[in-house]
């Protein structure tokens, strides 16, 4: 087996829109704390390559992964099905609103931004292409283990969930470390919403801290189902200083269990991918989500009526931070909710789930923010190991929660859909 890593800056200019917590124009980026990386790990055993990728981005349309992976295969002849691209969902940084599947073309490319979004692909595409270029011979080494003190599901259940860590070594013939994947599930937010500087929040620092101690490897993380996981019940603030403190409690955690680690054969790269269409709604009435937008905007005017007028100014809205912005965000949601429902004009969407499989190591990516009540329907009904979930991978729907009866646009029509999905692909993988 030969491996090859790589990692490419993908920082976006001043003045790009953040694609989290606002999804308004004038909340833009002002300045950068740390980069933004797309990081590649290449993988070739015979005739067969594959590549991986993470994007220290908030959200990715499938649009733009496809039309990389054109890149990717035009640069390296890697197969566009065998190029598997995720996104850390960090909140700290660009994305498209065009994330659900009712509502394909809204702003699909980063706002509108085509530059960025040209930016974005040919530097993904670089990254695979310099990672190819640098495969050697490599053995690979796998082991897992509860991370604590970091992510935890927002509902407060006793005792409380904390995900699992896969941790992934590519080994040099010489015992040095050629390249890393990590493998582990918690929403990149540790700095909130009255950040506007961009960052890869703990992710960039837990990778760093891996690199360092490991003589300079390439080090990436992939994100595992996260959508109802976050540091919410473990951080003690929301700044740079807890994101560096909390990056490095996984980084330590992460070499903590290094001994642990086992050799695995890996006698076969192959890619596997599975279409499917995902259901659309049951939707929320008109006349409900426009009273949640006369409510939330209600108590916005409250605020900044109540508020004492210090000058603060955020581009082309006069508001301060802290409270008032994050009461804007529930108001900018619920009124992105509406219009979003209001352009429904499907009742499915295409998407897709897609099988890595190194050896007997397995990799699944879903095209979503995955919460852990689906994680636990597949992995209940393909008990094996080891397997990783990537979540947002090739894209992303939106958010795949449990099977609450709440209306939306995807609602638990979308994830009975996509658990059907992946159970038989994963199914069809391992009967060979």
């Amino acid at each position: 087996m030969k491996v090859g890593f790589s990692r490419q800056d993908i920082s976006p200019p001043i003045d790009t829109q953040f694609g989290c917590f606002v999804t308004e124009r004038q909340i833009r980026v002002i300045g950068h704390h740390d980069p933004l990386w797309a990081s590649a790990t290449v993988i070739s055993h015979g005739n067969d390559t594959v590549a991986l990728v993470s994007c220290d981005l908030a959200l990715m349309t499938s649009s733009v992964v496809h039309r990389a992976r054109k890149i990717i295969n035009g640069r390296t002849g890697i197969p566009e099905s065998n190029v598997l691209i995720s996104h850390t969902h960090v909140h700290s940084a660009p994305g498209g609103t065009g994330t659900e599947a009712a509502t394909p073309g809204v702003d699909p490319d980063y706002f509108g931004e085509p530059a960025y979004t040209g930016l974005v692909m040919d530097r993904i595409a670089k990254a695979v292409e310099e990672a190819f270029a640098s495969m050697e011979e490599c053995e690979l080494k796998v082991t897992s283990q509860p991370i604590e003190g970091i992510g935890t599901t927002r509902d407060r259940r006793e005792p409380p969930y904390q995900p699992y860590a896969g941790l992934l070594e590519f080994v040099r013939p010489d015992g040095t470390v050629k390249a890393v994947i990590i493998s582990y599930a918690c929403h990149p937010s540790i700095v909130g919403f009255s950040n506007l500087l961009t960052s890869s929040d703990f992710v960039g620092v837990t990778c760093d801290a891996m690199s360092q101690a490991l003589g300079g490897a390439g080090v990436m993380l992939l994100m595992a189902p996260a959508g109802d996981v976050s540091t919410r019940n473990t951080r003690k603030e929301q700044t740079y200083a807890e994101v560096d403190r909390l990056g490095k409690v996984l980084a330590d955690q992460l070499l903590a269990i290094r001994p642990r680690l086992e050799a695995v054969k890996v006698d076969e790269v192959k890619a596997f991918s599975k279409p499917y269409e995902v259901p659309i709604g049951p939707l929320p009435s008109i006349e409900d989500l426009e009273k949640a937008v006369e409510k939330t905007r209600a108590a916005l005017d409250k605020m900044i009526a109540e508020r004492p007028d210090d000058g603060s100014e955020n581009g082309t809205y006069n508001m301060p931070m802290g409270a008032v912005l994050e009461q804007y965000v529930y108001w900018s949601r619920a009124r992105n909710q509406l219009e979003k429902v209001k352009s429904v004009k499907v009742s499915s969407a295409p998407s897709e789930v897609q099988v890595i499989k190194l050896g007997p190591v397995l990799f699944l990516g879903v095209e979503c923010e995955l919460h852990t009540p689906r994680e636990a329907e597949i992995r209940s009904q393909v008990p094996y190991m080891p397997l990783f979930i990537v979540a947002p991978a090739n894209g992303s729907l939106g958010n795949i929660t449990g099977k609450s009866k709440n209306p939306g646009i995807l609602a638990a029509p979308a994830g009975d859909a996509l658990v059907s999905a992946s159970v038989e692909l994963l199914n069809e993988v391992l009967k060979g």
